[in-house]
């Protein structure tokens, strides 16, 4: 039993003692490996987390200033390429104009926006789609009072 003992000694001397080398190594290894665990650890309430707020996001009015808008799991409607056309000195030029200045105002805060809305809904009915408010030739007289009444009523 004494020679194994010295044996087992003699063994331990021979490897090298820890280091600065090794405890950078394991010091290198020690957060991705607690982080990797605390993630499997809560992977259900992160799951459930992320499904909530995806549920949120569809379903909510989110408004994160300067970087996303979202209403009633609706975006709101961009100007469509083409849908007006911006020919210099026809009316459809100021009616570009007008839808473009309408989105802007909508797209300001949910309060302009609802604003729109209630004034599409007493003007056109519940029924009007707010698109086609947008974007039809024969609402250009409509859209062009919205303008004057909401935009050009709070500038003064």
């Amino acid at each position: 039993m004494l020679k194994t003992a010295e044996a087992f000694g003699a063994f331990l001397r021979a490897i090298p003692g820890p280091t600065e080398h090794w405890a950078t190594i394991i010091a290198a290894w020690a957060w991705p490996t607690a982080a990797l665990t605390i993630v499997y650890m809560l992977r259900a309430p992160i799951s459930t987390a992320a499904q909530n707020l995806a549920e949120r996001f569809r379903n909510d009015d989110i408004e994160l200033p300067g970087f996303l808008k979202v209403t009633g799991g609706v975006p709101l409607s961009t100007l469509k390429e083409g849908a007006v056309t911006e020919e210099p000195g026809t009316p459809d030029e100021d009616d570009a104009k007008v839808v473009e200045s309408l989105l802007e105002y909508a797209g300001d805060t949910f309060e302009k926006f609802a604003n729109l809305r209630a004034w599409i809904d007493a003007q056109l009915g519940a029924d009007q789609d707010a698109e086609a408010f947008l974007y039809e030739k024969s609402l250009a007289d409509t859209r062009r009072r919205a303008y004057e009444e909401l935009v050009k009523g709070e500038q003064r």
